[in-house]
């Protein structure tokens, strides 16, 4: 019988980074836990990459380590000090990097290491606050709250490294691939294995990166070309379907109310796409990092498919004092580049305007 994939999150991110980020993920959970995010499938589409994870795994994970906390209330406390200083050794890391003219082995091996080591707590982090808040409550209500505002003082000092450590990485390797009289686009296209072979100065299959462009599936170790996932879903023994988008509306949370706004919908999928951002249109994404920055202090409101009160688009929003709305699933499916649409700051609505 075929396992149930639930879509999880898309980034404009290398396909190098996303598999050092599923090594991390999956290896950490399951060293710390015995279960894990595993089997995790993601497509390129050439924009972006979306994260498909089993429907089952993200509850196993959730109950064991709630159950981990619950039977040592000290355990993400005692966790969260090692964390700050991983995130604070990777950031030393990332200042060094940007001392560097291309990628090299040392370089590789630094930031792949470094991002890894603030795992599981990264993770952890994310949705202690979110999705994991009720559940302590109920299973350790005496420490919950201090739980809570320790994990999202993690988040806080971690926002944005995930983005960061890739765009960091693309730009060191894009240098290599010129020496090479490679485009640099191809940056997105490479494995970690391709890469390894680059910094040792050796060349990877370009027939195979190339074949990337136009899509492909990564999971567990294997990559598939081509635009079609269904079927190399199929073929791993997963299945998938969309939900259907339907009516001329979509609702999610409020991360900062400000007012009712009105405006232009400009629908962004990867960093290349900013640069046509103008003054007073409505940023719809499926999830902002450091780079939107500049596009967001112009927006007139923010809306993102993905993300609770502690992703990047609501720090960044109320620090901006931004109308912005997360997590409505749908929004970049919904509306399209120049749709007229009404976004509801207060009610958690966005609607087409006729």
């Amino acid at each position: 019988m075929s396992e149930k994939l639930v879509k999880i999150f898309s980034r404009d991110v290398s396909l190098f980074f996303i598999q050092w980020w599923d090594q991390a993920i999956t290896g950490s959970f399951k060293k710390d836990f015995r279960v894990s995010y595993t089997d995790q499938a993601f497509v390129g589409n050439g924009l972006t990459i979306t994260c498909f994870g089993l429907e089952k795994a993200a509850g196993e994970t959730q109950d064991a380590v709630c159950e981990k906390i619950a039977s040592d209330p000290g355990y993400y406390l005692a966790g969260s000090k090692k964390f700050r200083e991983n995130v604070a050794e990777l950031k030393r890391v990332i200042a060094a990097m940007e001392k560097k003219p291309r990628m090299d082995l040392a370089a590789f091996e630094g930031l792949k290491n470094s991002f890894q080591r603030i795992y599981p707590t990264f993770r952890m982090a994310i949705k202690i606050p979110t999705d994991w808040s009720e559940t302590l409550k109920a299973m350790v209500p005496d420490s919950a709250d201090e739980l809570i505002s320790t994990a999202f003082e993690d988040r806080k000092q971690s926002e944005g490294l995930f983005e960061i450590v890739d765009s960091v990485a693309q730009r060191l390797v894009k240098q290599n691939l010129r020496d090479l009289d490679k485009p640099e686009g191809l940056s997105k296209f490479l494995s970690d294995e391709d890469l390894r072979k680059l910094v040792l100065g050796q060349e990877p299959n370009w027939f195979e990166v190339l074949s990337r462009e136009q899509g492909f599936v990564y999971s567990v170790n294997r990559i598939f070309a081509g635009s079609d996932y269904l079927p190399a879903f199929k073929k791993m023994g997963y299945e998938y379907s969309d939900d259907a988008v339907v009516g001329n509306s979509v609702k999610g949370n409020v991360a900062f109310a400000g007012s009712v706004v009105r405006g232009t919908a400009r629908v962004i999928f990867s960093l290349d796409q900013l640069a046509s951002f103008k003054q007073g249109e409505v940023l719809i994404t499926p999830m902002t990092g450091p780079d939107f920055v500049p596009a967001m202090k112009k927006a007139s409101a923010i809306v993102t498919d993905e993300g609770g009160i502690t992703c990047h688009a609501a720090i960044v929003s109320r620090e901006l004092q931004v109308p912005c709305i997360v997590g409505t699933k749908h929004a970049t499916r919904m509306f399209q580049n120049g749709d007229f649409v009404e976004v509801d700051a207060f009610n958690g609505l966005i609607r087409k305007v006729e």
